[in-house]
């Protein structure tokens, strides 16, 4: 059915610098968008049928566009289904029938947030669709985007990927400020992104993670009498290393916390240190990679391949497990890529 309407919105996908792992633990993240974007496009119909063709992954969905929409509890298109019960209780009015085209070079399944690219230029589209006044409100848009592809299915993620993904830039996003963002003036160099094509499980990971932090949390909590994600000193926790996995993902989350606010300080100059970038960043993998344990041989390879080229730094992007890297090559991008 052609559509009445013609909408097309788009939103990037992500890197992240520093803190991954960390904003599901209510630390502070800072993100960059990428040049590569998820693309929506279509109008409202004349039926009462919603259509959503995505011919990038051969894939078709309709449904009845009364009611509330049924989805199941496993995230993938079920994320665009959700979305539009969540806008309808949230009291936006869209229409009984809809036709939407979804393409996108956001590699998919590879850590650089292609889903919550997708939903928050599908959010966007919804919103314009209904002439809402929140369609140009990018933290509205964010939210929605996080409510219906994390609160909705009751996953692990932070808000990371979807604010960064609506805001776009260079960011660092507070969820303990109620996910308060600043927007960092460093003019930076290129990076490039390589692909692993092995797959994940980022559900998996971010929930075995977060278990064993806050586990970890605990543990010092009961031999320290108190401890504070944002305020308890490495040194102090250090100092109670007994070998658990536990306690290490928690010691790994206290210096990746320290490591993004040196990074802060880095980023917030027009200007900044670009060696000292791409030793921090290293850093932060080294933590992912020891303490998280979420590297594998081949995102090693390529790291090592992209530092002996050239690249001043680099690290796994993403919940790990697979997925992408990038390298910080403000110098020799083509050497490196």
């Amino acid at each position: 059915m052609v559509p009445l309407t013609e909408i097309v919105t788009s939103a990037p996908g992500r890197v992240c610098l520093f803190g991954e792992h960390l904003d599901y633990l209510g630390l502070p993240v800072i993100a960059a968008a990428i040049g590569l974007r998820m693309q929506v496009m279509g109008g409202h119909t004349d039926g009462q049928e919603w259509i959503i063709d995505k011919p990038d992954l051969n894939e078709h969905d309709r449904f009845s566009g009364r009611g509330e929409v049924p989805y199941g509890l496993h995230g993938g298109g079920n994320f665009l289904r959700a979305a539009v019960n969540v806008l309808r209780r949230e009291g936006v009015a869209l229409p009984g029938g809809a036709h939407f085209h979804v393409r996108g070079n956001v590699p998919v399944q590879a850590g650089t947030s292609s889903s919550s690219a997708l939903q928050v230029a599908w959010i966007a589209a919804l919103l314009a669709l209904a002439e809402d006044p929140r369609a140009g409100d990018a933290e509205a848009i964010a939210r929605l985007a996080y409510v219906s592809e994390v609160h909705e299915f009751g996953h692990s993620g932070g808000v990371m990927d979807q604010y960064t993904s609506a805001l776009g830039g260079l960011v660092r996003i507070d969820p303990a400020r109620d996910n308060a963002v600043t927007r960092l003036p460093a003019r930076l160099g290129a990076f490039v992104l390589g692909n692993s094509k092995e797959p994940k499980d980022t559900q998996g990971i971010l929930s075995r993670l977060r278990r064993a932090a806050h586990g970890g949390a605990e543990q010092l909590r009961q031999r320290l009498g108190t401890f504070d994600w944002d305020q308890t000193p490495l040194a102090q926790a250090e100092e109670l290393a007994n070998g658990s996995d536990e306690l290490a993902v928690t010691l790994g989350a206290l210096r990746n916390r320290d490591l993004l606010e040196h990074g802060h300080r880095v980023l917030s100059r027009e200007e900044p240190d670009h060696a000292e970038l791409g030793r921090l960043l290293t850093a932060h993998h080294a933590v992912l990679r020891d303490a998280l344990g979420i590297s594998t041989p081949r995102i090693e390879r390529m790291l090592e391949a992209a530092l002996a080229a050239g690249a001043l730094g680099g690290k796994i992007n993403g919940s790990g497990g697979g997925g992408c890297m990038f390298a910080y090559a403000p110098d020799r991008p083509e050497d490196v890529a």
